[in-house]
């Protein structure tokens, strides 16, 4: 596991690490997903996955939200957490990386997809878009403070991923059933909106109810089925109290209790694979080590829009004339941070691989800010914006490169 781990370090970059594409990214989990269905997308997907794509009657993937794996291993190695010990030593566990930037909208549509960011073009959790003239929210994708202003419907914004299509569309198209387990809270949100196109939404109550309903389903389900069940709680613990404190142990073993009780123990037998991963982890950023460059009067000065993008992988749009400023400006105030030509960064493969798609660098901003361990930015004139928004009390944070925050497990289990 460790020298798994260690291939996938960004070489010449202390101590981060970047997205595996084609050779353990959860952007290949989607190929073998559709592979155990049966159904070939000429993209093979890597040996590791080898588990998951082995074809199944009934598919389940399970996505838990926050769960890194370095927060698994944590719980696993300072708590008593029965369900998730015993159901780690009964299965297949392999770590695996997370997209660029490592947070949940740009590694949702990834998982709905089997598109890279640089492809679907959904990067970080706060995004400018040309196409609406704002700065916009890419769960709820709707510009930051109007919420009832849906921007799903524009096919200019998001014409890549409509002419792709989800894996789910692929699945029912060869004649299967796909399955969409959600909240009940995003139910309706532009997100879900866009990524569960193709599927039969079963919006859930609380976890109890998912894994009852998706046990139900799987037994009744008259031939080959697929399930996308979506788990949000261990990130929101994460966010607020950490990563790493036993709140959220607890809660990561209350989940395998019900996938070990509710739905394994009726399920032997049945036929089914069962995949558990996550979007991304979560690094501890102390909070005397947030900057808030909207207090950055000189920074302000240069750039063209708020910051974008996530507290640990900020984007900055730097006007044309101060980028060489810019770059001494950050350099010399915040030396522990790298700022970074994001094309640079496309150019790299950070993005993904551009096989199949020239890349829309619009959609990017000038330069991505690598904040240092355990530091995080924020841009805190985006409450004038949405005066709902508010990120200056989070512990756990994502988006970057660090091991706490790329590598995330992918467990597999045959019943």
């Amino acid at each position: 596991m460790e020298r798994l781990i260690e291939s996938y370090r960004w070489k010449g970059m202390d101590d981060l690490y970047r997205p595996a594409f084609g050779r353990g990214s959860i952007a290949d989990l989607p190929y073998a997903l559709l592979e155990s269905m049966g159904i070939d997308q000429g993209t093979r997907s890597p040996d590791l996955f080898r588990h998951v794509s082995e074809e199944a009657d009934h598919t389940v993937f399970i996505l838990i939200d926050g769960l890194g794996h370095s927060t698994l291993q944590f719980a696993l190695h300072n708590y008593k957490v029965s369900n998730l010990r015993a159901f780690t030593e009964e299965s297949s566990y392999i770590p695996v990386t997370s997209v660029f930037p490592s947070t949940t909208s740009t590694a949702t549509v990834t998982y709905h997809t089997g598109m890279d960011p640089e492809e679907h073009g959904i990067i970080g959790y706060i995004q400018y878009l040309k196409e609406a003239g704002s700065v916009c929210n890419m769960i709820s994708l709707s510009p930051l403070g109007i919420r009832n202003r849906s921007l799903v419907e524009n096919s200019n914004i998001f014409s890549n991923i409509f002419r792709h299509g989800t894996i789910h569309e692929k699945i029912s198209a060869d004649g299967m059933v796909s399955f969409l387990y959600m909240p009940y809270s995003i139910r309706n949100s532009g997100l879900t909106r866009i990524t569960g196109k193709g599927s039969v939404l079963r919006p859930y109550h609380s976890i109890s109810h998912l894994f009852t309903s998706l046990r139900n389903d799987i037994l009744s389900a008259g031939k080959r089925s697929f399930h996308f069940c979506y788990i949000s709680s261990v990130d929101t613990i994460s966010h607020k109290i950490g990563p790493f404190t036993q709140e959220t142990a607890e809660d990561i073993d209350s989940i395998f209790y019900f996938i070990r009780n509710v739905m394994g123990e009726s399920i032997n037998g049945s036929g089914t694979n069962v995949a558990i991963s996550a979007d991304h982890g979560h690094t501890t950023v102390n909070q005397d080590r947030i900057n808030d460059l909207a207090r950055d009067r000189k920074l302000r000065r240069m750039i063209l829009s708020p910051v974008t993008g996530d507290e640990r992988a900020p984007f900055l749009r730097v006007r044309e004339t101060m980028k060489e400023e810019f770059l001494d400006h950050i350099s010399k105030k915040y030396p522990t941070y790298r700022a970074i030509n994001t094309k640079r960064l496309i150019d790299d493969g950070l993005f993904g691989r551009k096989a199949s798609t020239s890349v829309d660098t619009d959609l990017f901003s000038d330069f991505t800010i690598i904040p240092a361990e355990n530091s995080g930015i924020i841009d805190t004139s985006l409450s004038v914006l949405d005066p709902e928004w508010s990120n200056f009390d989070m512990i756990g944070m994502h988006g970057g490169f660090s091991a706490e925050e790329m590598i995330v497990p992918l467990i597999t289990k045959r019943y």
